[in-house]
């Protein structure tokens, strides 16, 4: 079904557009009149838009601040339109953004000398108590962790020894906890007369011995191995199902993690009270057995009660927990660890006690460390890029880099989301001053909308989590986003530039990334301006603007007479017309997906801008062949420049024609 165009909120229909635009139709159809041009002397092989050649017209397209869109729209160019190619140019190497600065300049805000200790140290400590499993020695990732921090913190060898030995002294080994969260449940097995179940799980943290798992014996229930109530989590029971959605997270106290494991067992609440309710469910029995399961239920509530029926269990060994935690389903086993029909997806992750930390500062910390490892990776690409080259960080960092950061979060307390806000607002920061790819951006927002879509479905509200201070931090960094990225809607015309292979793909990035910065609940709840198409429109409005202002100042005649100056308007108003074109396709292509009108702006910004100008020059060249001699040469040279122009702006308001009806 065709997209039908909304009226746009930053374009009306005013007296003085729709004066603008009716004076210059007059002044179509004055020259058209004019009875001069019959006497004139058409020096050209043409006068039409095609005056060029294709060769000429693209050379000169290729002039055009707005070359991005004959890369994006060559596949759809028409044969009846504008025949535009692209330059064949190789992209930058570097990979960077336009708007991107030289490596000379890259900044960054130093760290005082104790900002910088507290974050060394911090490090230090998340090297020394590492949690979690690693496929090579951790005394290994420790070394590679300290040559690396020496680098990005510019520290000395005796310095870090010095911060070195007081950790080891003076910092004591943090307690231990394992965060479970059981999400959902598939295919589990059936325990009901109906074919269903009521499934629950009861989890805790067992220490066993692997010969305990080898399926010669049945294993014990989690209930029966954790004689301390507190140290077990039990989830909802979630009714008639086999693909139950708990969503819910536990925190359970850990011991030793070589030996411990964590224990889920899967059981199917019976909870009928009497024997009359178990009879009434006489209709839900399906098939024999079901009717099994019936007789069965009927017998237990008889002699005295119900009994949950055990579904599955599945083992974890924290042991093969890696730092960066495990999420996935497992597969459910019997007693004596036969696998089963079913599965459960769980997300575990080793953590350490920070109570002794605030929130806000662990936040901060974990956030300027971040900005430090991303200033020296980018460095990195500076020495390797040599002289002259952009920014081209990707938004990447080293593993030495994440792995810290990462340990740094589980130590210190920094929950997902928060690491995800920091990552956000360190990679926008970063890309404002220097650029980065329009990918890293949309990939960094991506991430924070789902970390904030995991509280939520966790049954929490993620505004109270982060608290004043850093939900305030947050808002702050997408509104200065969005200020930045209107500056780069205004002028996407260069920095999505042809010389550069990658401009559609960019683009597009960068467009999907402004519109989730729309999407995210905090922002809707927290910024005033939250309509994206208006947002949008109201920075193409002055994109047009913009664009035919810089393309005027540079089509002024160097010699100034009458024919010259009639002469440069006809070039000029044949660019805007190049440009037209070039909208109706960007607009079929992009934004009429996004329900913009961009065709429908970008003319009527060209046409009230155009219309006083074509009137004033019209008016200078009549009244100046008033003073001339009828058959003089000057005459007939201005006059045709005149009629130039005629057609010229007859063809640029031909597109009128393809605007909506409004």
């Amino acid at each position: 079904m065709a997209t039908s165009y909304r009226r746009s909120p930053t374009l009306s229909s005013s007296a003085e557009s729709n004066r603008s635009g009716s004076d210059l139709w007059a002044l179509v159809r004055s020259l058209y009149r004019l009875g001069m041009f019959g006497r004139l002397r058409i020096r050209h092989k043409s006068i039409s838009r095609s005056t060029r050649t294709k060769e000429e017209e693209n050379a000169r397209a290729k002039q055009l601040d707005g070359s991005f869109f004959e890369t994006l729209n060559a596949q759809h160019i028409q044969e009846n339109e504008i025949e535009i190619e692209a330059p064949q140019v190789e992209s930058d190497k570097s990979g960077g953004d336009d708007y991107g600065v030289p490596f000379d300049y890259l900044t960054i805000a130093p760290l005082s000398s104790k900002e910088l200790e507290i974050a060394y140290k911090s490090l230090l400590k998340t090297a020394q108590f590492w949690l979690g499993a690693k496929e090579t020695s951790i005394e290994k990732i420790r070394d590679q962790c300290h040559a690396y921090m020496k680098k990005v913190f510019d520290v000395d060898e005796r310095q870090h020894s010095d911060w070195l030995s007081w950790t080891k002294t003076h910092v004591k080994p943090p307690k231990q906890f394992v965060r479970v969260s059981i999400i959902e449940g598939r295919n589990l097995p059936p325990k009901d007369p109906n074919g269903l179940s009521d499934p629950y799980c009861i989890l805790g943290v067992v220490r066993l011995d692997p010969g305990m798992l080898d399926g010669k014996s049945k294993t014990k229930h989690v209930k029966d191995l954790v004689k301390d109530e507190s140290k077990l989590a039990t989830t909802a029971v979630i009714p008639t199902t086999l693909n139950p959605k708990w969503n819910e997270q536990f925190d359970i106290d850990i011991e030793d993690v070589k030996k411990e494991y964590i224990q889920i067992d899967i059981w199917d609440s019976d909870s009928e009270e009497n024997i009359g309710d178990a009879i009434k469910n006489i209709k839900k029995v399906q098939g024999l057995f079901g009717l099994k399961r019936y007789f069965r239920q009927i017998a237990q509530t008889t002699v005295g009660g119900t009994e949950d029926d055990f579904m599955g269990r599945a083992h974890i060994p924290l042991k093969e927990i890696s730092s960066d935690g495990f999420e996935g389903w497992i597969q459910i086993r019997t007693r004596r660890q036969r696998p089963k029909k079913g599965e459960i997806f769980v997300r575990i992750q080793l953590m350490a006690d920070s109570k002794s930390t605030k929130s806000d500062e662990a936040f901060d910390e974990h956030r300027k460390i971040r900005r430090q490892f991303v200033h020296h990776e980018a460095t990195q690409l500076r020495d390797r890029g040599g002289e002259g080259a952009t920014c081209s960080w990707n938004g990447q960092l080293s593993n030495h880099a994440s792995d810290l950061l990462n340990q740094h979060a589980i130590q210190t307390g920094v929950t997902d989301l928060e690491v995800a806000i920091t990552d956000w607002i360190v990679t926008a920061e970063y890309n404002e001053k220097h650029g980065v790819r329009g990918s890293s951006l949309l990939q960094a927002l991506t991430r924070l909308e789902g970390e904030w879509e995991k509280v939520v479905a966790l049954q929490r509200d993620p505004l109270d989590e982060l608290g004043k201070d850093k939900t305030d931090k947050l808002v702050a960094s997408i509104d200065s986003y969005r200020k930045w990225a209107r500056k780069i809607l205004v002028k996407f015309r260069h920095v999505f530039s042809a010389t550069r292979k990658d401009s559609p793909q960019r683009f597009l990035a960068f467009l999907q990334c402004l519109l989730l910065s729309f999407n995210l609940p905090v922002a809707k709840i927290h910024l005033w301006e939250n309509d994206f198409v208006t947002f949008v429109e109201s920075a193409v409005s002055e994109s047009a603007q913009y664009w035919f202002t810089q393309r005027y100042a540079v089509a002024q005649p160097i010699v100034e007479s009458e024919q010259n100056e009639v002469l440069s308007l006809v070039e000029f108003a044949h660019d805007c017309v190049v440009e037209l074109y070039r909208a109706r396709q960007l607009d079929k292509i992009v934004f009429k997906r996004l329900h913009i009108c961009f065709f429908q702006i970008t003319f009527k910004q060209i046409e009230k801008l155009l219309s006083p100008i074509v009137e004033l020059r019209i008016q200078n060249a009549t009244k100046h062949l008033t003073t001339l001699s009828f058959d003089s040469d000057e005459f007939v040279e201005v006059a045709t420049a005149t009629f130039k122009l005629y057609l010229t702006i007859k063809e640029t308001f031909s597109l009128r024609a393809e605007l909506p009806i409004e």
